[in-house]
């Protein structure tokens, strides 16, 4: 019988904990890219709209989201209304 048997070694055990961390490493990574792609922006919840989108009117009470959203806007600064003004100066 041989009496020179220890087990893994240190480069044995070393080799084993890099190869569990690179699988681990490559399972985190397609979770991530599961959670990326399941929260496109495409997805838009009722509550979660874009600030750059007008709210969506279904009753009255939503009129004070949409005068909200158009003060914040400043509507007025950004038209250019010379053409308006020259067809009701007509």
């Amino acid at each position: 019988m041989n009496n020179n048997q220890r087990g893994f070694g240190i480069v044995e055990g070393l080799l084993i904990i890099v190869v569990v961390g690179l699988i681990g490493l490559a399972g985190w990574v397609f979770v991530q890219r599961q959670d990326d792609k399941n929260n496109s922006p495409g997805q838009l919840t009722e509550q979660a709209q874009p600030q750059d989108q007008p709210p969506q009117v279904n009753n009255s009470e939503d009129l004070e989201k949409a005068e909200n959203y158009l003060n914040d806007k400043d509507i007025d600064s950004q038209l250019n209304t010379t053409e308006i003004d020259q067809t009701l100066a007509e």
